[in-house]
């Protein structure tokens, strides 16, 4: 249980999840259901475009840190997942930040997709919370190969994805609005996972502190 929550509102929190998971389960089922049917390239095993860093709805985002919080497995191949990634994007640090600067955002994209610096949540090039990944990667479809994906990723979004993913953002902006949910979009994914779950020593002092006291 958070510190900063009294039973009862961790009684309303857990409540949110609940309602969090659902929503964010059927939403993916839905657009999976159309992207099996677009796309003869995406499936099990092809990860290329899980190396782009992208941002993510703050109720997508609780639900994701709840369920690595409950899994000790997830949690142990997250962790070890996000050493090799923060080792990856300290050797590639000048570069990052050249590609920082690029404000087009599928020019963006691109050149971190080059780098090849995995998402921490995959684990034998395979999603670990596939039902419960962002929309934003639910949604991605692409006209490519893998080994064509890897280099010029081309992807499409036909008018069926865009209703859904409508629909879908809007119910998870109400249920934020509905449980008064704090925050907007959180960019990266696996960093701001790895901050969550192993906050820097200072912050965890002062967290362990607060709870004694």
């Amino acid at each position: 249980m958070s510190a900063e929550r009294t039973p009862e509102l961790e009684a309303v929190y857990q409540q949110y999840l609940v309602e969090a998971t659902e929503l964010i389960l059927e939403g993916n089922r839905r657009l999976s259901e159309v992207t099996n049917k677009e796309s003869i390239f995406c499936g099990p095993g092809c990860s290329t475009c899980c190396c782009q860093v992208f941002s993510v709805h703050p109720v997508a985002f609780d639900v994701i840190l709840n369920k690595i919080e409950n899994d000790p497995l997830l949690r142990q191949r997250f962790e070890n997942n996000s050493t090799q990634r923060r080792m990856l994007i300290e050797k590639y640090k000048t570069r990052i930040e050249e590609i920082a600067k690029i404000q087009d955002s599928k020019l963006n994209n691109l050149e971190w997709i080059k780098l090849r610096i995995p998402c921490a949540l995959l684990h034998d090039d395979k999603c670990m919370i596939y039902a419960h990944r962002p929309y934003i990667c639910a949604a991605y479809i692409t006209l490519s190969p893998p080994r064509v994906c890897a280099i010029d990723p081309k992807g499409y979004r036909p008018l069926a994805i865009q209703i859904i993913l409508n629909e879908f953002y809007q119910a998870l902006l109400n249920l934020q609005l509905k449980y008064d949910m704090p925050g907007g979009p959180l960019h990266d994914l696996s960093l701001q996972l790895d901050h969550r779950l192993n906050p820097p020593q200072e912050e965890a002092a002062k967290k362990k502190r607060k709870k004694k006291s």
